[in-house]
């Protein structure tokens, strides 16, 4: 009995090896996003913290320079956060374009994977067909040869 192959085994190792790649890729995308996220948070604990000094300053009494030079160092902050918020929803959009690549890539090896477990089946059935007949044949040629 021959055993079964598969003729895109090659294309299916490749369609694997795509996948694993993409997988790698989106979890780098991940771990990109986790730190972009981090760094927003980081700007806005700084805001935060700017703007609580500006008003304990501004309680205790504050030189109008100090105060013009504080309002300017906000709007730097208030831009990099700005920044940074581009930066997030620019990487958010890189990771849904990972992840759908990778849910395509996956549908492509199951397809394959799906073909070859049905041409193995097949294969198998042609197989137990043929033995059978064989067996069948056997069978007769010995019951003809007793009667």
């Amino acid at each position: 009995m021959a055993a079964y192959r598969f003729p895109l085994e090659t294309l299916l190792k490749h369609r694997l090896f795509i996948e694993e790649r993409l997988q790698r890729e989106l979890a780098e995308c991940r771990r990109e996003l986790l730190a972009e996220e981090a760094r927003l948070n980081d700007w806005r604990r700084q805001q935060e913290t700017q703007a609580r000094r500006f008003f304990e300053s501004a309680t205790v009494g504050m030189h109008p320079s100090e105060a013009i030079q504080h309002h300017r160092f906000m709007t730097r902050l208030a831009t990099s956060e700005a920044d940074q918020l581009r930066q997030v929803a620019e990487v958010r959009r890189k990771l849904s374009v990972k992840r759908s690549d990778l849910l395509e890539a996956v549908k492509q090896r199951k397809t394959l994977e799906k073909l070859k477990s049905k041409q193995a089946r097949a294969h198998r059935d042609a197989q137990h067909k043929t033995e059978q007949a064989f067996i069948s044949e056997m069978a007769i040629t010995r019951y003809n040869r007793r009667s």
